[in-house]
């Protein structure tokens, strides 16, 4: 397995995503087998049970797959999460503000690679924004003072902005569909490009896998 580190944007160190609350109650730990998009992978446990997850905290561009065009930077978003996840092992928290699972039976959970919330490190890479369903989940103050982090980097680019034509939709309402395989989407590229290409001029994203260092 490739060696992984992080370095924070930020560059403050925060604490540990356990240490800071006691309402993240249940932790198990799971290898992430597919990224579906930015915010929804599937993970295999060590039992050998294999689940869908959708991120707490976190909402990526949408990939359309019904013929359809895609979100705007869906593709990035993706793929920054399959580089950042693929093959790793992670731990899988609940938080008992969020529920079990959502109405697609994906199970709502907090991701943290490295003791690092990965709903936090998407938002300051700059891939997704932060997104809170209903009632305020554990780890919100440090999502929002990501994405505030990530305005303040001073780039143009916005995953959120003109998204598609799926504006008001529910950000968890899409489970989403892997197209199987060993990486999932990996190499599959939607065309959206005539769709986004005048934003992609003018807002670019960001640089590829700014916080990744692999050895």
């Amino acid at each position: 397995m490739l060696a992984l580190g992080i370095v924070l944007l930020s560059g403050c160190t925060p604490q540990s995503f356990e240490a800071q609350t006691s309402r993240a109650t249940a932790t198990e730990e799971g290898t992430v087998t597919a990224v579906v998009d930015g915010d929804t992978i599937d993970v295999t446990t060590e039992d050998g049970t294999e689940f869908r997850v959708r991120i707490i905290g976190i909402d990526t561009p949408e990939i359309d797959r019904d013929g359809g065009l895609s979100e705007c930077y869906a593709n990035e978003a993706r793929t920054f999460v399959d580089e950042l996840l693929y093959g790793q092992s992670l731990a899988l928290v609940t938080d008992p503000s969020q529920g079990e699972v959502d109405a697609y039976d994906r199970a709502l959970r907090h991701v943290l690679l490295d003791d690092r919330s990965v709903s936090e490190l998407t938002i300051e890479a700059g891939y997704g924004h932060e997104y809170t369903y209903e009632a305020p989940y554990f780890n919100q103050d440090a999502n929002r003072a990501a994405e505030q982090a990530a305005v303040a980097a001073g780039s143009d680019y916005d995953p959120t902005a003109e998204r598609g034509g799926r504006d008001g939709a529910d950000p968890r309402g899409d489970p989403g569909i892997s197209s199987g395989g060993s990486r999932g989407l990996a190499g599959q590229q939607l065309d959206d490009d005539l769709h986004c290409g005048i934003r992609r001029q003018l807002h670019p994203p960001p640089e590829p896998l700014p916080m990744l260092l692999r050895g």
